[in-house]
């Protein structure tokens, strides 16, 4: 097996040394390391460029021409990877030394699978731990592990690569939302529960997601977060980016048995069919009187759509309000 790292790079230079050192301490070593730069107006470049010329590996360095923002950037390095198991990295967390090496080797114990994921311990910018993993955290929000979809931790096939990319050009969401998509929806995933990694906090991360940050979820924070926020246009929006989804499938009908999933086309048609009727009929509820809200709701509980929310608790949400 062949293993391909793909790092998307920008303005990282603060904390790059010491994700770029991690990989060279791994006990299995990649087999080449993909970087996307994408337009860095720091040191960036010279750190890779010097780590490039003294690595125990292949490092082949991409500059873009323009900024192309974080899931076009991963879009990008995911594509040039020739690896059989390609890890995705950002570029300030730093690896256990046996990270490569666990998740290689439950990739072959599970050739069906083609996305795995490894838990993370959050850490300040010092690296400190802060006594919360990601996966911790998912848990604790939702009670389902397959909901750990952070793409620092995720390793895909390089055949599910080719299945999913290019991203769609609209109705894309973040890079690592729209692959652990297409992972459950495929029931094509493994989550180790070992940390792997160190998830460094600090002020300069990327994504404003509820999960970068080392604190639990709580009501207060979603409240904050979403208080301003159209949630039926959410609600209408998922359903489009799922319309995608199965045009994909259309398309691509035949390339589904290279993935060596257990769902036929007809089948994911249909499930995804189910989570989009699902969307819209939240997204109507916020529009609907009285009457009509309970209609859906007693609809949507019967046909089990509140599985792809928050089960009972989304029902009870909804009845109460």
């Amino acid at each position: 097996m062949k293993i391909s790292i793909a790092l998307a790079t920008y303005n990282g230079a603060k904390y790059l040394t010491e994700q770029l050192e991690s990989f060279a301490f791994q006990t299995r070593l990649p087999d080449e390391l993909i970087v996307c730069d994408d337009l860095s107006g720091d040191k960036s470049i010279e750190i890779l460029s010097s780590f490039a010329d003294s690595s125990p590996f292949p490092v082949r360095i991409v500059r873009n021409e323009q900024n192309l923002g974080i899931t076009r950037n991963f879009e990008k390095a995911l594509s040039l990877c020739v690896g059989d198991l390609i890890f995705l990295s950002d570029q300030d967390d730093v690896w256990d030394k046996e990270k490569l090496s666990i998740v290689s080797a439950i990739s072959e114990m599970h050739p069906d699978s083609n996305v795995i994921i490894n838990d993370a311990m959050y850490t300040d910018e010092n690296l400190v731990p802060a006594g919360l993993t990601v996966l911790q955290k998912v848990l604790t929000f939702s009670g389902r592990k397959m909901d750990h979809i952070a793409g620092c931790s995720t390793a895909i096939t390089r055949t599910f690569r080719d299945f999913i990319l290019p991203f769609p050009k609209s109705d894309c969401p973040a890079y690592d939302v729209y692959i652990h998509r297409w992972a459950n929806l495929l029931d094509t995933k493994v989550v180790i529960p070992d940390v792997l990694q160190s998830w460094r906090i600090h002020g300069e991360n990327n994504s404003d997601s509820e999960m970068n940050n080392a604190n639990a979820i709580s009501k207060a924070m979603l409240y904050k977060k979403y208080k301003n926020v159209n949630v039926s246009a959410e609600y209408l929006q998922k359903a489009s980016e799922f319309r995608a989804m199965d045009k994909l499938i259309l398309e691509r009908d035949g390339e589904l048995s290279l993935l060596r999933v257990g769902q036929n086309t007809k089948a994911l048609r249909s499930e995804i069919e189910r989570v989009i009727d699902a969307h819209e009929g939240r997204a109507r509820l916020l529009e609907a009187n009285w009457f009509q809200r309970q209609v859906t709701i007693t609809s949507m509980l019967f046909k089990g759509h509140y599985r792809y929310f928050q089960g009972i608790k989304s029902f009870a949400k909804d009845l109460l309000n």
